[in-house]
């Protein structure tokens, strides 16, 4: 029970970092939309809750989509993943496009999930009578070091009673400040 590394606390605040990011641009996207053309034919872009990229046969078409667009509100944008082909014209079915569809809340989920789960890891705490530094049980050491790490061990001293008729102790007040 090391104290965590540093690339642990870099993921967890990385991955804090990029569920907002991807909350927030969820929530502006129930609104607004924005599109990037890449050539004539393609389009990137964030809509209703989603990331789209589109592509269509008719040149200068996609190219309409550019920019950031306000929409009516249609709901929460929470649907599945997709890949559709939408015909413009049954005259021209060379005119199609295609649009491939991922939610936010997919890519939010793949971030959130073991976001929380290395912040639960390191809330873990210290059981009484382990060494704070690397959380070896201690029971029946004399020596006052731990024959694990070799930090200095502190004896538990009674400081008061707690409101539950539990004792506190200087060695949990010690772990917190270390921390």
């Amino acid at each position: 029970m090391h104290p965590p590394s540093r690339v642990r606390r870099i993921l967890k605040w990385t991955g804090v970092g990029l569920s907002l990011v991807i909350l927030t641009a969820w929530a502006v996207t129930l609104n607004y939309d924005f599109f990037l053309t890449i050539g004539q034919e393609s389009a990137l872009g964030l809509s209703f809750g989603g990331f789209e990229v589109t592509e269509s046969a008719n040149h200068g078409f996609v190219a309409t989509f550019a920019g950031i667009r306000e929409r009516k509100w249609r709901g929460f944008g929470i649907d599945l993943p997709a890949l559709k082909t939408y015909p413009l014209d049954a005259n021209f079915p060379a005119w199609d496009i295609t649009t491939l569809r991922i939610p936010l809340w997919l890519p939010l989920l793949l971030t959130a999930i073991p976001t929380a789960w290395l912040w639960h890891r390191d809330q873990r705490r210290i059981r009484p009578g382990c060494c704070l530094r690397c959380g070896y049980d201690l029971t029946g050491n004399t020596s006052g070091v731990c024959s694990e790490c070799g930090d200095k061990v502190h004896p538990p001293v009674v400081l008061a009673d707690s409101e539950c008729g539990e004792k506190a102790t200087a060695r949990e007040e010690i772990g917190e400040s270390r921390k």
